[in-house]
């Protein structure tokens, strides 16, 4: 059932009763504030509810009764700056939370606990700038989790991200990043790591340590000046690297070192005008490769590998 683009600001208790085969209720851009107890008691069969791009600040406790086979919940563009664990009860088949565009600012020890099926929780384009120690607790099958557009700055060794199993995407992207402490990725599982549009500025050893199952690394829009030797270590299944719209000036011998399952390099929008490595040695699997580099840096390998 679709009640989008309306201006309802409440829904009145037994409002939808009756609709027990109902599947899928779409509410998004209304006017609604509270979500009040026993809303949704009558909906056991409803597996999509969007919520987003509403008013909602206050979600009361039992506001989810009845809503035994959801899988897939979107409060996004709301005002729930202040979550808290209580939101979630009777939610335990949960699978997919969005929860874009919130304002909040912190998320607290225990503030997922119940959410043990939750496979995807989005958090984008809030203003997370502090996850407490424990935070993501209780997420025992989290595949995904993203965090793009926030305001973290420092990604540090015990903030305990490496203690979910994010088999497959972890976003970072856009959060005014510029430092990534040693350690922060061990114990990771992820098939992909966003890092994009952050102000990394260097490269360092062993920095992406501890992500041998990353096969996707995205850096693009960063700050990146320099690429020091050993970089890389860690990234032996890394097949795609996005390091475009950088200010990376010139490669050296170690720029790619021990990168061997890599099919896909981007250096777009970079300034490399010095390529001080055998550039033969790196491409000579050219046929495997897809490789996107700046016109002047086409120029030049086509100088050095006219092949």
């Amino acid at each position: 059932m679709d009640l989008s683009y309306n201006r309802i600001h409440l829904i009145e208790k037994g409002a939808l009763d009756g609709l027990v085969s109902l599947q899928e209720l779409n509410l998004q851009n209304n006017d609604i504030e509270v979500i009040r107890k026993d809303t949704f008691r009558y909906l056991t069969a409803c597996e999509e509810l969007n919520l987003s791009r509403n008013k909602i600040h206050t979600i009361e406790s039992g506001a989810w009764n009845g809503l035994a086979s959801i899988k897939a919940l979107s409060l996004g563009s709301n005002k729930l700056n202040n979550i808290e664990n209580r939101m979630w009860n009777g939610l335990l088949g949960l699978i997919y939370l969005d929860l874009f565009d919130n304002g909040i600012e912190v998320i607290r020890q225990n503030i997922f606990r119940q959410l043990h099926a939750c496979k995807s929780i989005g958090l984008l384009d809030n203003k997370i700038h502090t996850i407490e120690n424990g935070a993501w607790n209780g997420l025992d099958s989290l595949e995904s989790l993203s965090l793009g557009g926030n305001q973290i700055k420092v990604m540090k060794h015990h903030d305990k991200l490496n203690s979910l199993n994010l088999s497959e995407i972890l976003d970072l992207s856009s959060n005014s990043m510029h430092t990534i402490e040693r350690g922060a990725w061990y114990g990771m599982t992820s098939r992909e790591l966003w890092l994009n549009g952050n102000h990394i500025r260097e490269l360092y050893q062993g920095m992406f340590l501890g992500l041998s199952d990353c096969i996707d690394l995205w850096l693009r829009g960063n700050q990146i000046v320099t690429i020091h030797n050993g970089a890389w270590d860690g990234l032996e299944s890394l097949q795609i690297l996005d390091i475009s719209w950088n200010n990376l000036t010139e490669l050296h011998q170690g720029s790619f070192s021990g990168l061997k399952q890599l099919k896909n390099l981007n250096l777009c929008e970079n300034q490399v005008n010095s390529l001080k490595l055998n550039v033969h040695k790196i491409l000579k699997f050219k046929r495997k490769y897809t490789f996107c580099f700046t016109n002047a840096l086409q120029q030049v390998l086509r100088e050095m590998c006219p092949f």
